[in-house]
């Protein structure tokens, strides 16, 4: 097969009415020494500092397809096809979280219900099951469903966490991602450490997914491969290091179980006062190599943007150029948003295409 590049370069343009303004980045080296801070010394307890939020979306789509591309679904054991699909979720989510209690070692608690309710129920709109609106095997909605989308526990000491269950993840290897009317969360374990300084180190395994508009946890599929192959692990590790106030170094690793091992690193650096001028560049780049059984077939991709953002008090004009090398597309985990590169709007489609691309976008 013959090996393909993408490429894509972007223009964004953005202004905000009101805006914090915040002071320059030291440019000056910190030594990477301990904490001085301990937050589960300053833990108040369990009840202590607990609280309830509650969080509602409208959720709408329509979608057309051109070039005599179809939706095909099913109703009622007829077979369908058509050119539009039109979506519209009412979602809705209730979080419960605890505070630590106190001691050497905390524990807590977070529990969070999700409802969703089908506005638009006719079948010949929204096309069948799909990740915007879940539907019997008949093809009729499921007009409301509810499941419980994070239910976790967490043990901490100094500034270390251990959270063990459902619960939502945000790296650059797993993430949830949160497009439709519903987020996404994963069932395993995670660890966070911020015992140091300028240095976070984050490493957890997760066994299923929570999808976004399904009540069922499920394995771990790819976002463009095939579908029907299943994953039953991933496994990360990563952190952050902070040499200087301005600069960010971000490194993180993951291993899709018989599907791929994924690196990530990235590099953020802040220059000036955006009172008057301020730069900030960022480049992200993503290795891919197929592992284990390589149930997805031989995979070997580099991807890559690099963006420079400058800003005036409340204006700023970004500059990103991204590339995909490999002989498929650039891929990640389905029902995740792991895909932190420049040109990823919902983070979804400029990484998809194997073909030679150019593009401008204001």
């Amino acid at each position: 097969m013959k090996k393909t590049s993408t490429a894509l370069l972007a223009l964004s343009l953005s202004s905000f009415g009101a805006l914090v303004q915040a002071e320059p980045a030291s440019q000056t080296f910190i030594p990477t020494g301990l904490s001085t801070k301990n937050a589960q010394a300053e833990a108040n307890g369990f009840f202590e500092d607990q609280h309830l939020t509650g969080t509602t979306r409208n959720w709408y789509a329509n979608e057309l397809k051109r070039r005599d591309e179809v939706f095909r679904y099913n109703d009622n054991g007829i077979p369908e096809q058509t050119s539009r699909r039109i979506n519209w979720q009412q979602g809705t989510i209730v979080n419960y979280s605890s505070g630590f209690t106190q001691g050497v070692v905390g524990f807590s608690t977070e529990l969070a219900l999700y409802n969703a309710i089908a506005l638009d129920r006719d079948t010949d709109d929204f096309a069948g099951n799909s990740n915007r609106t879940l539907a019997h095997s008949d093809g009729d909605a499921v007009g409301q469903w509810s499941k419980m989308g994070l239910g976790n526990v967490k043990a901490r000491v100094s500034n270390t966490v251990l959270t063990m269950g459902r619960q939502s993840v945000n790296t650059p290897v797993i993430a949830f991602i949160g497009n439709r009317a519903l987020p996404s969360s994963f069932q395993g374990f995670a660890v966070q450490s911020d015992e140091f300084n300028n240095l976070s180190l984050q490493g957890g395994s997760f066994d299923r997914v929570s999808p976004r508009m399904e009540q069922s946890l499920d394995k771990f599929r790819s976002e463009y491969g095939d579908r029907s192959k299943t994953a039953d692990r991933l496994d990360m590790f990563g952190g952050d290091y902070k040499p200087t106030d301005s600069l960010t170094a971000s490194f993180y690793a993951s291993n899709l179980e018989d599907f791929w091992h994924q690196y990530y690193f990235a590099f953020t650096h802040e220059l000036g006062d955006s009172k008057v001028f301020a730069l900030s560049t960022n480049l992200n780049y993503y290795k891919t190599k197929d592992a284990g059984q390589s149930k997805l077939g031989a995979i070997d991709n580099d991807t890559y943007s690099l963006s420079f953002t400058g800003t005036h008090n409340a204006h700023s004009v970004s500059l990103a150029y991204q590339e995909v090398n490999g002989n498929e597309y650039f891929d990640y985990a389905h029902d995740t948003n792991a895909i932190f590169l420049a040109n990823s709007c919902s983070r979804t489609s400029t990484a998809r295409t194997r073909n030679p691309c150019r593009s401008l976008t204001c």
